[in-house]
């Protein structure tokens, strides 16, 4: 809801939120974050695009640039370290193979 609020009411860029959501941060997610994760990898979940099914990244002709998702993936990467890949994953990626 707060990344919503941010795009919508503020017209920050996902690239903006995310480092917004990940100040407040505490715990364990904190740690995860500040330790777990290296700078490279905090870089990616940050600056991440929407792909296609072939993984490229959807263009997006009138904003001119690709589809921002790093607060979709800043998400699934939470889940996916501390609970593994979600079961709805799971049963998509069997509908396709």
């Amino acid at each position: 809801m707060v990344a919503n609020s941010y795009i919508t009411n503020h017209s920050f860029r996902q690239s903006e939120i995310v480092p917004l959501l990940v100040t407040g941060f505490t715990g364990t997610l904190r740690y995860w974050w500040d330790q777990h994760l290296t700078t490279e990898l905090k870089n990616l979940i940050i600056h991440a695009v929407k792909l296609n099914e072939d993984g490229l990244p959807i263009f997006e002709e009138q904003i001119g640039q690709c589809i921002e998702d790093g607060v979709n993936t800043l998400f699934y990467t939470i889940i996916e370290h501390f609970i593994g890949t979600p079961p709805v994953i799971l049963l998509l990626e069997s509908m396709i193979n």
